[in-house]
C-alpha cells in the first residue's frame, strides 16, 4: 500500500468515529454486534465501492429488506434495521471479507481494535450489573441517616 492509500484508510475509519463510538451506549451484545456491523458498512461504502454496491442493490431489490428499512427510517430501530438487512444480503461477507482485506493491507487490526471495545464494555456492563445491589444497599442506608450532608448525596449518585 503506498502512503496515499494509507492515508485514505485513516481518513475513512476517521470519518466512521462517530459510529464506531456507539459501542459506549451498548447494554447489550447484540446491540455492539450491530455497531460493529454499522462501522463495517460506513468503511466498506468508502473503502469497497464494488462490494458496497452489490450489497447496496441486494437490499433496494429485495422487497422485504426494502420494506422493512423503509419504515425504520428515523425510528429507534433504523440501524439495527439497516444492519440486520445488509447481514442478510447475500454480499454482506464479501462486503465485510474486503473491509478487513483493506484494513490488513494497510496494517490495521480492526476485529483487534473492536474486540478491545467490545470486552471492555462487556466488563464495564458486567461491573455495573454486579455493584448495583450494593448502591441499592448504600442508598437506603444514605436516606436513613439523619447526619448526611450535600456531599454524601452527590457520592451517591456516583
Amino acid at each position: 500500500m503506498t502512503d496515499q492509500q494509507v492515508a485514505h484508510f485513516t481518513e475513512v475509519f476517521n470519518r466512521n468515529r462517530a459510529t464506531l463510538a456507539l459501542f459506549s451506549k451498548c447494554s447489550t451484545k447484540d446491540e455492539l454486534d450491530v455497531v460493529r456491523d454499522a462501522f463495517f458498512l460506513g468503511m466498506a461504502s468508502q473503502l469497497c465501492p464494488n462490494e458496497y454496491e452489490a450489497m447496496r442493490e441486494s437490499l433496494i431489490t429485495d422487497d422485504t429488506a426494502f420494506d422493512a428499512i423503509a419504515s425504520s427510517i428515523n425510528t429507534d430501530k433504523g440501524l439495527e434495521t439497516t444492519v440486520t438487512a445488509a447481514r442478510a444480503s447475500p454480499h454482506w461477507l464479501d462486503l465485510v471479507t474486503a473491509v478487513h482485506a483493506v484494513g490488513s493491507a494497510v496494517g490495521s487490526d480492526l476485529d483487534g481494535i473492536w474486540n478491545t471495545l467490545e470486552k471492555g464494555r462487556m466488563e464495564w456492563l458486567g461491573a455495573v450489573t454486579a455493584a448495583h445491589p450494593l448502591k441499592v444497599i448504600l442508598k437506603e442506608a444514605l436516606n436513613k441517616d439523619k447526619n448526611k450532608t450535600e456531599r454524601d448525596e452527590v457520592d451517591m449518585k456516583m
